[in-house]
């Protein structure tokens, strides 16, 4: 009954704007394909919030929402209990049920930020829905399931309005807060025994998506279409995600933004773990679990001050393996999937290199690809070529990789920043993410599922790292593409050229009808081929490229780019 009265309501404030809009409309832009031009201030200038809520009811109970008039916005839903006190570190539980009418017009607690000490509250496990303002009565629309990134350690789901995707392409739009750093994944023995590796952040995106399949009919979803969906960490979310048995049935297609698939094994994550636990003042591995959680929020923050938990740990019940040996056995949750990465995603990582000497550069890649891999000059053991545990480079490789990448190769200012960048993204350094890593994955899932891969490769987006000329399109910079709102409160978007507009217009499509059908074509746009595994150096990917530049490529373009012929000879990590 509700329901039927939301989308009453919804009919009769339709009747009410359309008096107001209708000389805007006749102005509207079109692009030359013919689909809408959406102006980045469509979501950084929002109209006013109509002052009349919409209450839907949940089975946990009623919320109110707000609208802009063309997007509804319920925010800040529990979709689990706090997890704190005895829930700490435990796997999520269902949210508690609440009387009368929840006010759903804020965003939530965001979780505990590692390196921003004023945000740090274990009370985060919060969603937000978006939603086009005018859905037919029974009306079940797609559903994209939006995961943040920032390592693990940072991010929110506030950060990314769904508003354009969801009014642009009809669809639902979900985002999500999850836990981080050493609250999120922490592999501490004894810890948890209903989740022994210490895979929490990946059993709260679960419960999301459980909550998600249960509630989002309510807001005109459809839980038969929910498209999964993250960049960075968030990608590497998806990733496991997908290797995942309990997250078996609660998505029905994948998308992977520059995401890599490693995860760690028990044993390093273990290593990791106790690490922290000895910075919380608990150095004793047998009765660490015990004393971990006796101390405080703001104790175990600090304890992991460097703990930096980008992998998830595969080997119990949630991963059994890890993705890559998932994807290479078939045993893996088999969906339509859309992936890829930026053409130079290192570049994101090496603005400190800038000043970087010859010297310095030679003695840097001696070590991430020679018989050890110490810290040098700032490099960590998260950029070694061999982390532990994963055997020792070969004699002579850091040789070969000086004689393809040489410093003089790069141009004279700000070399060290170029050449980093340009050789974390084509190895493996940054553990498969972007370049012929996230070219192996694609060729692996192609084997046995639908698989559509892209680059993007618009050569100055506005989130160039450090303001460096030419550096490209770096980790990412797709972003500000279909998320408007990303930018540290200074939208990306509104720096957009028209060119840099067009290619925004096409991602939305894209990924609307990737959502909507589980293929990315859409009308109006470049044909986007599906990643064929028998075709070799034949295969076909997507260049996104600003204004009427984007194209398709082959594989064998891609792999020249990225020198991918060398990399496949040379020795990886297998997690």
């Amino acid at each position: 009954m509700l329901r039927n009265q939301r989308r009453i309501s919804r009919r009769r404030r339709l009747g009410a704007l359309l008096g107001a809009t209708l000389p805007v409309l006749a102005l509207s832009l079109t692009s030359a394909s013919g689909a809408p031009i959406h102006t980045p201030n469509d979501e950084v200038n929002l109209a006013p919030v109509v002052s009349q809520s919409l209450t839907v009811t949940t089975n946990d109970g009623k919320i109110s929402g707000r609208t802009t008039g063309s997007v509804d916005h319920w925010l800040g839903i529990p979709y689990a209990q706090p997890p704190v006190g005895a829930l700490r570190w435990e796997p999520p539980q269902p949210a508690a049920a609440w009387t009368g009418v929840r006010a759903a017009i804020n965003y939530g607690n965001e979780c505990t930020q590692f390196g921003n000490p004023t945000i740090n509250t274990e009370d985060c496990l919060y969603l937000n829905v978006f939603a086009p303002a005018v859905i037919p009565t029974g009306a079940k629309l797609p559903v994209l399931f939006w995961i943040h990134g920032g390592g693990n350690v940072s991010g929110s789901g506030d950060q990314f309005d769904g508003s354009l995707l969801a009014r642009s392409d009809n669809i639902i739009v979900v985002t999500i807060n999850y836990r981080l750093g050493p609250f999120g994944i922490l592999d501490v023995p004894g810890l948890s025994s209903a989740e022994p590796t210490g895979n929490f952040s990946l059993l709260d995106m679960e419960e999301a998506l459980r909550w998600t399949q249960s509630n989002i009919p309510a807001f005109g979803g459809d839980p038969s279409k929910v498209t999964i969906a993250g960049e960075s960490a968030g990608g590497m979310a998806v990733c496991s995600l997908l290797a995942s048995p309990p997250a078996n049935g609660l998505f029905s297609a994948a998308i992977m933004e520059s995401g890599s698939c490693r995860n760690n094994s028990d044993a390093t994550a273990q290593a990791e773990a106790l690490v922290v636990a000895k910075a919380a003042g608990c150095p004793t591995a047998a009765t660490a679990a015990a004393c971990l959680r006796g101390q405080s929020e703001a104790t175990v923050q600090s304890a992991g001050a460097g703990f930096t938990p980008i992998w998830y740990t595969y080997g119990g019940p949630d991963l059994p393996m890890s993705p890559l040996q998932a994807f290479a056995s078939g045993h893996y949750n088999r969906v339509p999937i859309l992936m890829g990465d930026n053409r130079n995603e290192g570049g994101a990582f090496t603005g400190g290199y800038r000043n970087l000497t010859s010297d310095q550069y030679t003695q840097l890649v001696d070590s991430a690809f020679g018989a050890g891999c110490g810290a040098v000059i700032g490099l960590n053991s998260f950029l070694c070529g061999y982390p532990p545990g994963a055997g020792s480079s070969p004699s002579g490789l850091a040789a070969e990789v000086l004689a393809r990448y040489p410093f003089s190769a790069f141009p004279a200012q700000n070399t060290g920043a170029y050449a980093l960048g340009t050789l974390l993204t084509d190895s493996w350094l940054y553990g498969g993410l972007g370049g012929c890593g996230a070219r192996e994955v694609a060729a692996s899932l192609a084997k046995t599922t639908t698989l559509y891969f892209y680059q993007f490769d618009d050569p100055n987006p506005p989130s160039s790292i450090g303001g460096l000329p030419g550096i490209g399109a770096v980790h990412g910079s797709e972003l500000p593409f279909l998320w408007p709102s990303v930018g540290n409160g200074n939208s990306q978007a509104a720096e957009f050229t028209p060119a840099e507009q067009e290619l925004s217009n096409q991602m939305v499509a894209y990924w609307g009808a990737f959502t909507s059908t589980g293929s990315p074509d859409a009308d109006g746009q470049p044909h986007w081929p599906a990643y064929s595994a028998s075709a070799g150096g034949h295969a076909r990917l997507i260049s996104l490229r600003p204004g009427d530049k984007t194209r398709e490529i082959t594989e064998a373009d891609y792999s020249a780019e990225h020198q991918c012929s060398f990399w496949d000879q040379a020795p990886q990590p297998q997690t």
